[in-house]
């Protein structure tokens, strides 16, 4: 894994309609220093996020309420600057859709993972979005 301590202490907001996931996520997220808030579907994440501004975001793509693209869609759509630029990274269990990835790239998509996903995999995305951010701030 990659250790990336400017990561370390940042808010990671986790949106799934899976509640074993997020409790998961939870647990990996905050034994690797970060500070977890997780919403159960589209609606409760977009509303965590406008609350508490998170450092990133991680966002399942597939979710009765909201679909995660709906919801990446109304964060780049948003009066707030901070959360037009927030890092999303889409998790997704659908099989690829080249067109649609590419599309939600260029709207400022940070990256794509693939689930299932092993948590040291969620991590390494995790702090290279963070790091590649911090580049782009600067």
């Amino acid at each position: 894994m990659l250790e990336n301590s400017a990561g370390k202490g940042k808010l990671i907001l986790f949106v799934d309609d899976d509640a074993s996931l997020l409790r998961l996520g939870s647990l990996t997220l905050e034994r690797a220093g970060y500070r977890f808030l997780g919403a159960l579907g589209g609606q409760e994440g977009l509303r965590l996020a406008r609350s508490a501004h998170p450092d990133l975001i991680l966002l399942d793509y597939m979710m009765p309420d909201l679909s995660g693209k709906e919801v990446f869609e109304e964060l780049r759509r948003s009066e707030d600057a901070s959360l037009r630029h927030t890092p999303v990274i889409m998790l997704t269990a659908r099989t690829s859709n080249d067109v649609e990835q590419r599309e939600l790239l260029e709207q400022g998509l940070f990256a794509y993972l693939h689930k299932p996903f092993g948590y040291r995999e969620l991590l390494n995305v995790i702090g290279n979005v963070l790091m590649l951010s911090q580049i782009k701030e600067r």
